[in-house]
């Protein structure tokens, strides 16, 4: 399930495609005005918000058909959601990127490692470590890791599995990670450690004040100057 959004000035045909992985990660894809989406659009890019399985709005089976597989499962829906795309015609398979916030960002970091569907990745103020995340998420998000990976600590071993920082050998796509320094949800920290890990696979930007979420107007502005310039470069120069 998801929604397709074609470029309002496509630059060649089959235009370039990002695939947004939404946070939560059992939430959904709201069917509304999404600027950041919009901006993609207007850059000459193809835009395709995936409702991946565990997302809400499809039944209590869909809902828990991420329950053991989280890390694995929506990073495959959202690979499988670009191969159809690619499939029909409306996006370059050679030109695909995949982008997430939170654990949006856990999904699009896990899809480079499960797949080779995508040329790069773009991840903001990631869930990067589960075992990290299960002690420092909020009280109301902090069941997640073990209803949606396992039990701890006997599902230790699964939960390093499912580790993008215990894993970035499978990592060979370039990544674009951003994240505010404030960030009192995911820590920043594990960002820097898994750009330092990446090496010359990784750009990183972070945002001195920010939080979670990205709220000034200059960090905002900053951020999609910073994601439409590495989405060009990984993207569009190569194939030029």
């Amino acid at each position: 399930h998801g929604l397709f959004y074609p470029p309002q000035h496509p630059r060649r045909i089959p235009p370039p495609l990002v695939v947004k992985a939404h946070p939560g990660p059992t939430a959904n894809v709201q069917l509304r005005l999404d600027w950041h989406t919009q901006y993609l659009t207007s850059h000459g890019f193809a835009v395709a918000e995936i409702d991946y399985r565990g997302s809400t709005g499809y039944g209590r089976d869909f809902r828990n058909a991420l329950r053991g597989a989280w890390g694995e499962g929506d990073a495959l829906d959202c690979a499988d959601g670009a191969e159809y795309l690619a499939a029909l015609g409306r996006a370059d398979p050679q030109c695909t990127a995949i982008w997430g916030a939170s654990a949006g960002g856990y999904t699009a970091l896990r899809a480079l490692i499960c797949s080779s569907v995508f040329a790069a990745g773009i991840a903001r103020s990631p869930v990067i470590d589960p075992q990290t995340w299960r002690d420092a998420a909020p009280k109301f998000q902090a069941h997640h890791t073990e209803a949606l990976i396992g039990p701890w600590p006997e599902a230790a071993p699964t939960f390093r599995a499912r580790s993008v920082l215990h894993n970035t050998d499978a990592i060979s796509r370039p990544v674009l990670l951003l994240h505010g320094d404030q960030d009192t949800i995911t820590p920043v920290a594990e960002t820097r450690a898994l750009a330092r890990a990446l090496g010359d696979r990784c750009q990183l930007a972070i945002f001195p004040g920010e939080g979670h979420s990205l709220r000034s107007p200059h960090a905002q502005c900053r951020a999609l100057e910073t994601e439409t310039g590495f989405l060009a470069a990984v993207l569009l120069h190569h194939r030029q």
